[in-house]
């Protein structure tokens, strides 16, 4: 007999609120302290940096389309954060499988885009980071680790460069 799924779809729901209230408190406290989270195959060092990450960059979420089967669960994972707002870009829907153990998250796999979407999104966002390179080197060393900081310095850099961006 398959267990009832509504336990860890009502955490996951929790994170998305979590995240998109800007609460890493709350979302880090959904996981393990063994966990780990996995994105486009890269696994991270620490849960906490990529939802500090999140945070900074004013990333929003929506989880849904989920299926599970014991202690896991697929879902689609759309994000869409500051960057992405700054050049019109809708945000990335990817595949997700989470794991859970004991009430809480033991791993997230976040899947790559598909290699079409991803040249779209590129397209959209690579001025940007052009920009941000030539004008604007010391944000851009602030980014290279994934913290609160590097995401809050991507989120107010994308505000900058859309200030700066003549009207259509």
């Amino acid at each position: 007999m398959e267990k009832n799924p509504q336990p860890l779809l009502d955490l996951l729901q929790t994170y998305q609120e979590a995240i998109n209230l800007a609460d890493v408190e709350r979302a880090a406290a959904l996981f393990l302290d063994t966990a780990w989270i996995k994105e486009e195959d890269v696994q991270y060092p620490s849960v906490r940096a990529v939802l500090d990450y999140l945070v900074g960059g004013q990333t929003h979420l929506t989880l849904s389309a989920f299926a599970s089967q014991d202690n896991h669960v697929t879902c689609l994972y759309h994000e869409v954060n500051a960057l992405d707002r700054a050049v019109g870009y809708p945000g990335s829907s990817r595949a997700a499988e989470w794991t859970f153990s004991n009430g809480r998250i033991v791993t997230l796999v976040i899947h790559p885009l598909d290699p079409q979407k991803r040249q779209e999104a590129e397209h959209l966002i690579a001025p940007f980071f052009t920009w941000l390179k030539t004008t604007q080197s010391a944000e851009w060393a602030k980014m290279s680790d994934l913290s609160y900081e590097s995401g809050a310095t991507l989120a107010a850099m994308a505000q900058r460069w859309r200030a700066s961006q003549p009207s259509s």
